[in-house]
């Protein structure tokens, strides 16, 4: 009952919270000296992460994943698998709504 409750409050608190917000959340925690590879990657992952295992939502972000960049580039790749995990883990079930970035 009280697990069900704190999921309860914590769903009102992010109900104003958008997945685009979460997205410019996530890249601020980056390192400092993350390349710019590995940043799109990040961002593309953590969108995959929030659209696999997100919550009811009115409109999720759509899976991406550029396969072209997955072979040929390691950051992105390192970035894309890094964002996927983290993301889908930390918004799993989560209430996100859309406002516009994609």
């Amino acid at each position: 009952m009280i697990r069900l409750m704190i999921a309860m409050i914590a769903a009102a608190l992010l109900a104003g919270c958008s997945w685009s917000d979460v997205l410019v959340e996530e890249i601020d925690r980056l390192p400092a000296g993350a390349s710019f590879g590995y940043q799109q990657g990040y961002e593309d992952g953590c969108k995959t992460g929030i659209a696999d295992r997100g919550g009811l939502a009115f409109d999720r972000p759509r899976r991406r994943r550029d396969e072209a960049r997955i072979r040929t580039e390691p950051d992105y790749a390192k970035g894309w698998e890094e964002g996927s995990r983290i993301c889908s883990d930390r918004y799993a079930g989560l209430v996100l709504l859309r406002r516009g970035l994609d």
